[in-house]
Formats: C-alpha cells, structure tokens, sequence
C-alpha cells in the first residue's frame, strides 16, 4: 500500500509539473495591442510582436547655420540642443536653437581633431562624441570624446579639451580598405555607466552592439547582440524613462530614411522586446543622420546637406 501511495503522489506531481509548464509556454507571446498578432492570453512578451505599415512626416523646423553643413549628431542636454559636423570639419560641437537654427554657441575641442564625429550622447555630467566612423573599415584610431559639462559656461565661444575613450573590435581582422565591411559606426546612446554603439553594417545591413565603459582609457570590445536591420543605422536615441530606444537610418543612396522604434526588451538586449520599423520622409534622397529625443514623445532629426536639401533640423512625434 505504501509504494501504491508513493506511485500515486509522484503521478500527482508529474501532473502539476506538466500543467506549470504548459501554462507557462502559453503565457508568452506578443503584449503590445497595437501589433497585429497581439495576444490577450499572453503576459510575457516574447519579441514576435509584428505591426501594420507605418509612415509619418517630419515637421520642417529650421535650416541649421552655413557653419553645420553636415549634422552627425544631435542631443538635448541640459536644456540646449548640441550638434556638430561630420569628418574633416571643425573640431567643435554647436548649441542651436531649435527654433531658428542659429548657432548660440560653439564650443572647440582643442586636443583632439574631427577625424570622422559620427554621433552624440550625454548623461548629467559629460557630453560624448563619437569619433568611431569608419568609412572604409581601416582606422585603427577609434575613439569617444569626453566633454565635462560644467566647463562649457555661457560664452559663445568655448575652448576645452576633452579626455578619450579608444576602441578596437575583437571581431575586425581586416583593415584593408574596402566599400563593403562591417565595422563602420555612427551612432551612440548612453545607459547609466555605460556606452551603447550600434554599427553601420553595409556588407549584410545588419546592426551590431558594443558596449564601453564611460572610464576613460583603452578597451578591446565584442559585440554582445545584432539586429537585421535592413539598412544603415545612422543615429540613436534613449529614453529612461519610457526604457525605449530608437534608431535611423536610411538605404543605400541616402533613400527611403526609417527608424526603428525598440520597447519592452530585456535589460540591454535591445531586441529582445517589441521591433517597430517606421518609414519616414517621401523615399527621395535625405541623408538624415541624428536622432533625438526632446520632450513629450517628440523627437529631433538633423540631416545632412546634400545637392536637393540644406542641412536642416525636423521634428517628428511617435505615438
């Protein structure tokens, strides 16, 4: 009687073993209702989720000065808007007014040149510059700039120097210049102690991530993550608040500009979670190169000057 009763307690648990799991597999699925396959039954999002076509139109906010022909970057910090030029410019990055797009003040970076500044980013203290663009896949010098922000002031013009943090990939071992490789990067976010930078992949348009510690010094980094991105990815932005992240970027040619806007993932597994690709602009050439976010759910896009549009700032809302 006693291994009767011991058969049946172990069948007992087997069964609430197997309805745990089951229950378990069918909680996940896609959690966001505006997807097209939402699931009510589900309450662990599991990154299926896929959505309808979606297309918006930025609100032309003003030309940028003649002195930012090429907007790389942009970021909203401390209640000013900064941007700078991309390679073989000014070693300077530039406050403006988002309203009129006249430059308030220019601040230079004195000890280091602009070799290829992609991106830009900033937490409470420091404004960073990604000098990590890598058109041909043959620099060795890689490196993020470090700008302490209470040395900035109100003057219009500033002269600083700022501290860097090198690079190199543990996954490029190649340095032969070539058109098509996987090691270009334009663009950067910030997350606590961190750097996030997102490589610009025109060998398999794809997106890689690197994480960096914001110490200065020397580091050899390896990508953590990836995402078919089905384009080049030129700026990205963060929010900590809503824990959502977005990226832009356009197709070769400078055409068809998107973003992609990237919610409910998992810690710093930034496709883990929801994936929505928003097309923006018309589909004609617009290099647009930076990304920010300013307030309300409302963005900041700069673009390059190319031969049918100056360098210009946009704004645009995502719902």
């Amino acid at each position: 009687m006693q291994n009767l009763s011991l058969k049946y307690k172990c069948s007992f648990l087997l069964l609430i073993l197997f309805i745990e799991v089951s229950i378990l597999h069918a909680q996940t699925g896609c959690t966001d209702r505006t997807a097209i396959n939402y699931n009510a039954k589900a309450l662990q999002n599991d990154g299926s989720c896929a959505y309808d076509s979606i297309r918006i139109s930025p609100t032309f906010k003003s030309f940028l000065a003649k002195e930012i022909s090429e907007s790389s970057g942009i970021i909203f910090s401390d209640g000013k808007l900064w941007t700078h030029n991309d390679a073989g410019n000014s070693s300077a990055i530039f406050s403006v007014d988002s309203a009129t797009g006249k430059t308030l003040q220019t601040v230079y970076i004195d000890n280091h040149k602009n070799i290829d500044w992609e991106d830009i980013t900033a937490d409470e203290k420091y404004i960073y510059v990604c000098d990590c663009g890598n058109n041909k896949g043959s620099r060795t010098d890689l490196k993020i700039l470090k700008i302490d922000q209470s040395k900035i002031g109100n003057d219009s013009i500033v002269h600083l120097q700022a501290d860097a943090i090198s690079f190199s990939y543990t996954d490029q071992n190649s340095f032969v210049e070539s058109k098509n490789h996987n090691f270009d990067c334009e663009s950067m976010i910030s997350i606590e102690d961190s750097l996030y930078i997102f490589t610009k992949d025109r060998e398999d348009l794809q997106t890689r991530v690197y994480r960096i510690p914001k110490t200065s010094g020397n580091y050899t980094i390896s990508p953590y993550t990836c995402f078919n991105i089905n384009g080049l990815i030129t700026g990205a932005a963060y929010d900590p608040y809503k824990k959502e992240l977005v990226l832009i970027g356009y197709l070769k040619g400078h055409i068809n500009s998107f973003l992609w806007v990237l919610s409910d993932f998992k810690d710093h597994l930034f496709f883990s979670g929801n994936k929505k690709r928003i097309e923006i602009g018309n589909g004609n050439e617009w290099q647009t190169e930076g990304l920010c976010y300013c307030k309300n759910g409302n963005f900041f896009i700069s673009n390059e000057k190319s031969k049918k549009i100056a360098s210009s700032l946009y704004q645009i809302q995502i719902k």
